[in-house]
């Protein structure tokens, strides 16, 4: 019924801002609760879609580094999750999780760096914990502009049942016969680039 487009860093809580330090043009930040009230509102709060395609930010240069009081709030609204991310892509896991209901779907192109590195280690536990991961996108073809490659996530919040994920790769979006089983104490979900 809705959508919102923005280039913007949610934060977890759906009374959180919308944004953290990006220009939206607005004067005052409003959160996701202000915006859709009918959709936190009941028994089953939160959005049916979550889908996004996050900014790409190396934290390990200047001209991508978030600024100190962005990442703050973001570490205050993530905890130990985001306090040590080097890619705040991350954090869009982590705040589609939770302003998705439960049996919603979140679908995030995320860097390819997403499926092993450690700083992204606490977001794949979570994602594959407490949700169902459907499909993993890997992608080794350059798609985008940016010097970067990409994968997708299409989870369901909650465990729905135990389920093997499909995996599509490149850009013509190929399923693959490989199915493989991403569980919470994989610390890395790199088999799947094998798959």
């Amino acid at each position: 019924r809705h959508l919102v487009h923005t280039n913007a860093l949610i934060t977890r809580s759906a009374t959180a801002p919308l944004q953290l330090g990006f220009d939206s043009g607005e004067s005052s930040p409003k959160s996701w609760l202000d915006l859709f009230p009918d959709a936190f509102a009941g028994p089953t709060p939160g959005f049916d879609l979550v889908i996004g395609n996050p900014p790409f930010l190396n934290q390990l240069f200047s001209s991508t580094k978030l600024q100190s009081s962005v990442s703050a709030e973001v570490t205050s609204a993530h905890g130990a999750m985001a306090s040590k991310l080097s890619n705040p892509a991350t954090v869009f896991v982590l705040a589609a999780i939770d302003l998705a209901k439960s049996s919603g779907v979140i679908a995030l192109i995320q860097p390819l760096s997403f499926l092993a590195t450690d700083e992204a280690a606490s977001a794949r536990a979570l994602l594959a914990s407490a949700n169902t991961i459907d499909y993993l996108w890997i992608c080794t073809e350059k798609v985008f502009d940016a010097d970067v490659f990409v994968c997708g996530v299409v989870a369901r919040i909650g465990k729905i049942s135990p389920v093997e994920t499909k995996i599509v790769t490149g850009r013509g979006f190929e399923l693959s016969i490989e199915k493989v089983g991403l569980g919470p104490a994989q610390g890395t979900w790199s088999v799947a680039l094998t798959a």
